[in-house]
């Protein structure tokens, strides 16, 4: 796409950014002064004076143009518009202006076809993503989770960052999909998908809920890190299998809501091959944590059974006090871990992601799940199989 426009308007340093497609239908108090929109379809386009566009005949597709990277091939030539109204002279400096929002909401619709996904750059945007549905959609009633689960995502995966939010508005009410928050205001790792969230929308504010540690722009060629939201780390993936071995059994018991908070970011940034092998490692991981937590006790038993006298009654007690001490820290140690093992073995890529139903297919065919996942699992429900008596 060439952003080389002539008379383009002078740039305005607004803090906040907002970004709809041009069927999108933008909240009132969003439009201020302290805003820049950016509206986005067939082609690009700023508007400083917030009188918004529409389009005359609405196009059938959205294209993935907001970073201003060259797109190629038929689609584009059939569809493609000049970028108007953009005061920058390159998509360089078109994504430093980005990285300078303080926040950024993105209102998407459901035009996005896969061919059009499929033509995205490998740049993201960490911000507040709003999925809007057509007016026509019937509300949900108390559970969103069967319409939710057909939403077109498209959008979503060919612009959303690691560190995003992702809701969908159904009329006035909106509704959880996946991502990170801001933990102050909406803590995402005890959220079930499709929770209403309108509650907090309307006292917080959209912009309000993004994480103001995320980088704005990431490039998915490049090395990217992930957010473990109540620690503040940043870590990348690579490096997890590390931190999790430089923890003890007890510090890993902590670590559920981060874990929760790096699936959906790893989903963003790994392929499901890369997806499959990490889970593989970090699985294995813990595995030998519990066997390695529950070593003293296991050796004491077997040490112990060298020397038992099946005659001696107080050779008996205490055998199975021992036995008894075991299997109670080993049961404790696969409880505490359990959610954690789940939440990596449930990992599936949302790089190709077009809707919910997709992934749930394919990950209930068995495509996502390698027997080590399950034997892991086994491993550590059953790791004092090796000792006598167990």
């Amino acid at each position: 796409m060439n952003l080389n426009i002539a008379k383009a308007p002078p740039i305005l340093n607004k803090p906040n950014a907002v970004f709809l497609t041009y069927t999108a239908v933008l909240p009132a108090k969003m439009i201020n002064d302290t805003t820049q929109v950016i509206q986005f379809g067939t082609g690009l386009e700023f508007f400083h004076d917030g009188n918004l566009a529409s389009e005359s005949t609405p196009s059938t597709v959205v294209l993935p143009c907001l970073f201003g990277a060259q797109l190629e091939g038929p689609l584009l030539l059939a569809t493609g518009k000049v970028p108007q109204n953009v005061p920058f002279s390159d998509q360089v400096a078109l994504r430093a202006y980005y990285e300078s929002f303080d926040t950024a909401v993105v209102f998407v619709d459901e035009r996005m076809t896969d061919n059009a996904r499929n033509l995205a750059t490998k740049w993201r945007l960490n911000a507040v993503f709003v999925i809007q549905m057509a007016p026509d959609t019937p509300a949900p009633g108390s559970d969103a989770t069967k319409l939710l689960d057909l939403v077109n995502i498209n959008a979503i995966t060919a612009l959303a960052g690691p560190q995003s939010l992702v809701v969908v508005q159904i009329a006035e009410r909106f509704y959880f999909y996946r991502g990170i928050s801001n933990q102050t205001h909406l803590n995402t790792s005890k959220l079930d998908f499709g929770a209403d969230v309108t509650s907090t929308v309307e006292e917080i504010g959209l912009e309000s809920l993004l994480d103001s540690r995320a980088k704005r722009l990431i490039n998915l060629s490049e090395y990217n890190t992930v957010l473990l939201s109540y620690s503040g780390s940043m870590v990348e993936p690579k490096d997890l299998k590390d931190l999790f071995e430089s923890l003890s059994l007890e510090q890993l018991q902590t670590l559920e809501h981060d874990v929760s908070a790096i699936v959906p970011q790893l989903q963003v940034l790994l392929s499901q091959k890369d997806l499959t092998e990490l889970s593989r490692v970090l699985i294995s991981s813990l595995s030998k944590k519990v066997s390695d937590g529950t070593a003293p006790l296991r050796n004491a038993y077997i040490k112990f059974l060298k020397d038992y006298d099946l005659a001696d009654p107080e050779s008996i007690k205490k055998k199975n006090d021992m036995l008894g001490d075991l299997r109670r820290k080993n049961k404790i140690y696969q409880k505490s871990l359990e959610s954690i093992i789940t939440l990596l073995s449930n990992m599936m890529s949302s790089q190709t992601t077009s809707k919910r139903t997709h992934d749930i297919q394919v990950r209930y065919s068995g495509s996502n799940h390698s027997p080590h996942f399950h034997h892991s699992l086994s491993q550590i429900r059953l790791s004092p199989k090796r000792t006598p008596d167990t």
